[in-house]
Order: structure tokens, then C-alpha cells, then sequence
């Protein structure tokens, strides 16, 4: 996962779509799907050469319930672990 994210994204405003860019390990599960209308897988990083093949593009439209205080606890969470490398 990569920490760019955890410093600007504004929770103050509610989030009712999201693009997520997820490593090749990484997959949708039904606790993502569960919370928006549609899915779409929207791209793929495919070239044989590229260091992060297999990389997908999703997209979640239509938030069901608000899912800020579920990404609020995420990002924070993920702040502890990122900043306990320093």
C-alpha cells in the first residue's frame, strides 16, 4: 500500500465515489462492494516490463451509507504504521 493518500484526502466532505489503485496481491473484496451501487475494474498495468504489472484501476460509484468514518479509521491507522518507520 502506498502512504501518498494518508495526508490529503479530505474526509470533511462526503465521499461518495472512489478510484482505487490496488498492487497485484491486492483484490476487491465484498466488504468493498458491499458499500457502493457499482464496480468497475477500469484499468490494468499489463506491459511485461513494467515494475508494477498487474497494478488495477477500480472504480466504486455510489456510496451506499457514509463511508467517511470507515476510511477515517483506515487512514489513521495506516499513519501509525507509516510513521513508526521514521
Amino acid at each position: 500500500m502506498n502512504a501518498d493518500y494518508l495526508y490529503w484526502l479530505n474526509l470533511e466532505e462526503p465521499v461518495d465515489n472512489l478510484i482505487l489503485v490496488w498492487e497485484a496481491d491486492e483484490k476487491i473484496t465484498s466488504r468493498e462492494l458491499d458499500f457502493f451501487e457499482e464496480y468497475r475494474e477500469i484499468g490494468k498495468i499489463t506491459h511485461p516490463l513494467a515494475r508494477e504489472r498487474g497494478t488495477t484501476v477500480h472504480f466504486l460509484r455510489g456510496a451506499k451509507v457514509d463511508i467517511n468514518p470507515v476510511l477515517r479509521e483506515e487512514v489513521e491507522k495506516e499513519k501509525k504504521v507509516w510513521e513508526s518507520r521514521e
